[in-house]
């Protein structure tokens, strides 16, 4: 008896082009490893104190600007990432990566206007440089936290509605320890109550409720 054996391509998991660009965000981070003494500590020790001078004490405990600048695009490339498989990678195409690449960097730039904002009400104060800091240490940490995410799905896709949980409550600690930081920090400092409330309703709260309310079912239609 005569059987035919049919080979079927198994469907195609990544590309290459998902590959090459999480390796560039790999060598990023074992760039910045090599310029920055016991790094991935002191993203973490960073992200969780409340910085009450504008470096560590120690040397090896402060971030080169330069370290920060190849952190803040692992954590563009890292979000992308993860976003991109969260959407669905097997239908991307030049309009979805460049979506998922503006996204990061439009929540970058929308944490520094916020900054922004904060100088304007208050003027030069020491405030600013403490904020700075802050942020500095939660982008770092989030690109981290994305990229991880982004490798667990690409290895086991019957995680992905975990890992989707997941970033959404990365993205929550974000804003929340950029939030409580910011406030412990105001009130140690002196700055007034009310510039405190202004600044929470006019940056972090009234942008993210219109984004919800305008764009709310594209959002969801969007992400599959």
């Amino acid at each position: 008896m005569n059987e035919t054996l049919t080979l079927h391509l198994r469907e195609q998991q990544i590309s290459i082009g998902w590959l090459l660009t999480c390796s560039l965000s790999l060598l990023l981070i074992a760039i910045a490893s090599a310029r920055q003494v016991k790094l991935i500590p002191l993203v973490f020790l960073g992200f969780y104190r409340v910085q009450k001078e504008d470096s560590f004490n120690h040397d090896s405990e402060r971030m080169s600007l330069a370290t920060f600048r190849l952190l803040t695009l692992n954590f563009i490339i890292g979000a992308a990432l993860a976003l991109l498989l969260v959407i669905d990678l097997n239908a991307a195409d030049f309009k979805t990566w460049l979506i998922v690449f503006l996204i990061p960097m439009a929540l970058l730039l929308y944490w520094k206007a916020g900054q922004g904002l904060i100088f304007a009400m208050i003027g030069k104060h020491p405030i600013i440089r403490y904020l700075k800091y802050h942020l500095r240490f939660a982008i770092c940490a989030g690109g981290f936290f994305f990229l991880t995410v982004a490798i667990i799905i690409t290895l086991n896709k019957s995680l992905m509605e975990m890992m989707f949980s997941a970033l959404l409550v990365g993205f929550f600690i974000m804003f929340l320890n950029r939030i409580l930081k910011g406030i412990i920090t105001s009130m140690l400092m002196g700055i007034r109550w009310y510039y405190i409330l202004l600044y929470f309703c006019a940056v972090e709260v009234l942008p993210l409720i219109a984004i919800f309310v305008f764009f709310g079912n594209k959002l969801s239609s969007f992400v599959k």
